[in-house]
């Protein structure tokens, strides 16, 4: 995990603020964590009299890895961070109250890479997943909500931290997730075929797997009875990968991938 520290406002960046009202505020107890937007994050509230800076943490996510910023003062995000772009956000000993206000333009849709992706909505609204990424789910989409509270662990994504949806032939179960304007979530993107193509060797496509994940790609001829078989095994290095079914001389055959790691 990769560090650096922020002293006053050294770590601020100079970008016009789009004022869209009051900001929201989010009151964090000491030593919690919490997903936030972090493309709207303003810092903690330093309006009243006195207030001294909280020392907190935020955590940025990669797709596979988090870089840590710890910050002793009022730390606003670097020019990395994208719109529509979440991350944790850890309390100090103190609690405090933590400002969100759309400072960048927003940008949908959202490229959701395959794999985990830590987004949020770039709207004043309690958000549905359409809201937040601008296109509707693809089928065997997860979304991972944070539950905050004492000893809950944003870094394990099962429960009780997290509840799970999961969007499967048109709709969400167990029922559709809703994301507060002060939230981020994780979204599991599935892997997806492309450059679909029939040629004299069977049928080739492309895919690109999750980043540092192992695939394994299957085929079947039905999906009323699906017999799954394995056509091959791949990494995920970020790039795409074309693959060949030289078998593939059927009227119908299906394909799917799935992460084995």
């Amino acid at each position: 995990m990769k560090r650096k520290r922020c002293l006053g406002l050294t770590c601020a960046l100079a970008v016009p603020f789009i004022t869209t009202g009051a900001p929201y505020p989010l009151d964090l107890p000491a030593e919690q964590y919490a997903l936030v937007p972090m493309c709207r994050f303003q810092g903690p509230d330093l309006s009243p009299i006195g207030a001294n800076p909280l020392p907190f943490e935020w955590f940025k996510f990669n797709g596979t890895n988090y870089l840590s910023v710890v910050c002793l003062g009022n730390c606003t995000p670097d020019s990395t961070v994208s719109p529509g772009e979440g991350a944790v956000l850890l309390a100090s000993a103190d609690a405090g109250v933590f400002l969100f206000q759309q400072y960048k333009p927003s940008k949908l849709p959202l490229i959701l890479q395959p794999g985990l992706n830590l987004v949020c909505s770039q709207s004043d609204i309690d958000a549905t997943f359409e809201d937040i990424v601008g296109t509707p789910p693809d089928n065997g989409v997860m979304l991972f909500k944070f539950n905050p509270g004492l000893g809950r662990n944003p870094f394990n994504l099962a429960p009780p931290d997290y509840s799970i949806y999961t969007f499967s032939n048109g709709a969400w179960s167990p029922t559709i997730p809703v994301v507060g304007i002060t939230e981020a979530v994780f979204v599991l993107q599935p892997p997806r075929l492309f450059n679909v193509r029939a040629t004299s060797n069977g049928i080739s496509f492309e895919i690109i797997p999750p980043l540092g994940k192992a695939v394994t790609v299957e085929y079947s001829n039905s999906l009323s009875q699906p017999a799954w078989r394995v056509l091959t095994n791949i990494f995920g290095t970020g790039t795409p990968v074309r693959i060949t079914d030289q078998s593939a001389f059927v009227t119908t055959r299906f394909y799917r991938a799935k992460a084995t790691q």
